[in-house]
């Protein structure tokens, strides 16, 4: 049996201890969420792979963030769980430079309002992939969590099996994310 330990939760806040980008481990291989914190609870808003540096996915995830090329959310919403955009990707660009200044200033509140986890791990990117189909299925087969994950359709369906068991370690509970899977 495989371990995949998730570490955080952790955040952009430069001056913190728990500051995403300066963590062991984050400039590898692995897997990595977007979460709100509601009470104790983590929600996951967005799961991802890297199968080489997830530090710079991260950051061209956050380029994206800032130049419309992702949807931007009502902060104060999505902390209560509700999911309301405020610029949808689908628009043309031009809406989203049209009211530029008040979209980044919120796109910017969404990525600090987030709390980040990620899982190193070295595995080939075909087995990433499918511990990511794992748990976005899992997560989707929940109805009170599934609306809530950005990226509930999978963009890479995996119908490989495996006889390999992952045993899943937080220290803290994130919504949906089972203590075993298996590939």
């Amino acid at each position: 049996m495989e371990n995949l330990s998730i570490l955080g939760p952790f955040n952009l806040e430069r001056v913190s201890d728990k500051y995403l980008l300066n963590q062991n481990g984050f400039n590898g291989a692995g897997i990595y969420f977007w979460t709100i914190k509601k009470n104790d609870d983590y929600y996951v808003n967005y799961i991802g792979i890297s199968s080489k540096d997830m530090k710079n996915r991260f950051l061209g995830h956050v380029k994206y963030y800032l130049v419309g090329k992702y949807d931007i959310y009502d902060q104060r919403k999505l902390d209560d769980l509700i999911v309301q955009k405020i610029y949808n990707v689908q628009n043309n660009f031009e809406i989203f430079f049209n009211n530029l200044e008040d979209n980044l200033n919120q796109a910017i509140k969404n990525l600090r309002g987030f709390s980040y986890f990620f899982s190193p791990i070295e595995k080939e990117k075909n087995i990433l992939e499918l511990i990511e189909s794992e748990l976005i299925t899992n997560i989707n087969k929940n109805e009170s969590l599934k609306h809530f994950l950005s990226n509930y359709k999978l963009s890479r369906i995996k119908t490989d099996t495996l006889d390999l068991q992952i045993e899943i370690n937080s220290q803290v509970n994130i919504m949906g994310i089972p203590p075993q899977i298996n590939l």
